[in-house]
């Protein structure tokens, strides 16, 4: 499942990943027959063009050739 959100001014990616984490791990112990889970925080551009960059990198330096 992936779930699509905006920080609130001022919080910092590594706090609300901790709120994740500590969300998780509730979950699991409240439902653990359902909630095998552990939340990951990425920033928005780097789960959109992370996967792609390396490739055009490649590309990139084949085409310079």
């Amino acid at each position: 499942m992936k779930i699509i959100g905006r920080l609130k001014p001022g919080a910092t990616v590594q706090a609300a990943q901790a709120e994740l984490a500590m969300l998780g791990k509730e979950l699991q112990s409240r439902h653990p027959e359902r909630n095998n889970i552990t939340p990951l925080l990425t920033p928005l551009a780097q789960h959109v063009s992370g996967r792609v960059i390396p490739s055009l990198f490649v590309l990139a330096c084949a085409l310079v050739r």
